[in-house]
């Protein structure tokens, strides 16, 4: 099934001009892990162009560049984009007909939660961290 919608993804890939609106006339393996990352953000809201959102989110987290929170950002749209092409495309009945397609529908979902579960928490630690500090810095200041 990875392959079939591997191979899916690149015809869509294929078939379309790989520049969006935040796209410019530039070599488009030239953009920066944050020219990916905005290009993807632009070009998710159109269904038409989720294949180029997925490659543009891939694109950003392969250079490596991004800052923690915007990869954790990006990791999270890619994976729902993924889903969203999975669904779109036929790879996953989104009428639940089948037991194993229920199953995928199911393990997808399960993955996502977990994934933005350890995104709360990991943003809870921080914002207590930061709290921690500006109470800090404000009986310093007193």
């Amino acid at each position: 099934m990875l392959k079939k919608i591997r191979i899916s993804f690149l015809a869509a890939l294929a078939m379309k001009s790989l520049f969006c609106v935040s796209c410019d006339q530039r070599d488009i393996h030239d953009y920066s892990a944050e020219e990916h990352f905005s290009a993807a953000q632009a070009c998710k809201s159109s269904p038409d162009d989720l294949a180029l959102t997925i490659w543009h989110y891939e694109q950003a987290l392969d250079d490596g560049t991004l800052d923690e929170a915007t990869a954790a950002i990006a990791k999270i749209e890619l994976t729902s984009c993924r889903d969203e092409y999975m669904l779109q495309s036929g790879c996953i009945s989104s009428t639940g007909a089948k037991n194993q397609d229920l199953e995928t529908q199911l393990q997808l979902l399960k993955r996502r939660n977990s994934e933005l579960e350890s995104w709360i928490s990991r943003l809870n630690t921080e914002n207590l961290i930061l709290r921690q500090s500006l109470t800090k810095l404000q009986e310093d200041n007193r």
